[in-house]
């Protein structure tokens, strides 16, 4: 059997959330990892019912939490306020160290959130998940100027596209940049040196 040792939901809009039951019910779970704060939507109730199935007990972040896995160093942000207009501002954000490497997964964060983070200081990364899609607000690119990545994933579809403005900022960065709708991508690091295959 499979083991997932963390189980990370960033925050509870359906396309996070959403498969998580599934994901409980088909999988052996040591710990699940989430921001405080609860949600009415259809899947955040599913994921609940399962997580009370499995008698897993969410750790619900208020604080900054560090893990290792390996040779690997993680550490969870969690919003700093407890109430936002949306959903997407809850949004946990994790950066990985590994090595020379560093990963910083951003969720759908957005102004308010993006701002908690440049505050914060010290974002310089290597690698971004582009948060919320692709979709550019006013401090995305003082966010990417505060991350300076070589390498940046945007996870898009035809349907909701990238916006120009993102890759635009990204570029004038001298960031690579991949984005899903273009094919699965994969990610190895041996902590020198890091390696994005893309598959169409």
């Amino acid at each position: 059997m499979k083991t997932i040792d963390y189980l990370i939901l960033t925050h509870f809009d359906k396309d996070h959330v959403g498969g998580a039951d599934t994901v409980l019910n088909e999988v052996e779970v040591l710990h699940v990892i989430t921001p405080n704060y609860e949600s009415d939507r259809k899947e955040y109730k599913e994921y609940l019912e399962a997580v009370e199935a499995h008698e897993i007990f969410p750790i619900k972040l208020t604080n900054v939490f560090h893990f290792n896995l390996g040779s690997a160093e993680f550490t969870i942000n969690p919003p700093l306020k407890d109430t936002y207009s949306g959903d997407n501002d809850y949004s946990l954000v994790m950066s990985v160290k590994h090595g020379k490497n560093s990963f910083l997964f951003a969720g759908d964060a957005e102004e308010e959130r993006l701002t908690e983070l440049i505050e914060s200081g010290n974002l310089e990364h290597t690698f971004l998940k582009v948060p919320h899609h692709g979709r550019y607000n006013d401090k995305s690119s003082e966010f990417f100027n505060s991350i300076q990545p070589n390498y940046a994933v945007i996870t898009s579809s035809d349907k909701h596209p990238e916006e120009k403005e993102v890759v635009d900022a990204l570029k004038q960065l001298g960031t690579e940049i991949f984005v899903t709708r273009n094919g699965d991508i994969f990610i190895s690091s041996d902590g020198e040196s890091l390696r994005i295959t893309q598959y169409q």
